[in-house]
């Protein structure tokens, strides 16, 4: 890949860096998919999913500059403060963008309480173990917690998600098979 994509002729240049557009498409083609997904398939409202997306771009890109100044404080030492903000002069994580994103999505939903409530987790939960599990003990385990999550009766939609997921990890289900057919 070029670094430099190409150069705006404007006092003196102004270069245009592979990366950054790499990192914008990104961001362009990440807010198509969490609209649509999130609006059409989860049913999240519009405006949360806008405001979400906005902390979660700038806590990316707040994240990956601060994990790269961490990491190379030694380049750092001589320069003047403003500089650690100097996008331009280079130097993000990727990782570090990704858990900063990660952290700032998490702590906007906490903060306004858009995240899903425990019925709704729990029943996605279990539905999605009903889906991918085999035929069995463990597949009727993970339908009954989708009902009893449905139902409202979250200690026994628990129960029985963990009860699916030892059932799951078991090879021997004889036990198991006794105790469903009562």
């Amino acid at each position: 890949m070029h670094p430099v994509l190409f150069e705006i002729p404007i006092s003196g240049g102004v270069y245009i860096f592979s990366y950054g557009v790499m990192l914008g498409l990104s961001f362009v083609m990440g807010w198509q998919f969490v609209m649509h997904f999130g609006v059409k398939h989860e049913n999240v409202e519009r405006k949360i999913l806008e405001t979400c997306f906005i902390v979660t771009a700038v806590s990316a890109i707040v994240g990956g500059r601060l994990l790269y100044v961490l990491t190379n404080l030694e380049a750092f030492e001589e320069q003047p403060f403003y500089q650690l903000f100097n996008l331009r002069a280079g130097g993000m994580v990727a990782y570090g963008g990704f858990l900063g994103g990660a952290v700032g999505a998490a702590v906007y939903l906490r903060l306004f309480e858009a995240l899903p409530d425990d019925v709704v987790i729990l029943q996605r939960l279990a539905r999605a173990l009903a889906q991918v599990l085999p035929e069995g003990p463990a597949r009727v385990l993970a339908t009954r917690a989708a009902a009893e999550a449905e139902r409202g009766d979250l200690a026994r939609a628990r129960a029985l998600v963990q009860r699916a997921f030892e059932a799951a990890g078991s090879a021997d289900d004889a036990p198991l098979r006794r105790q469903l057919d009562r």
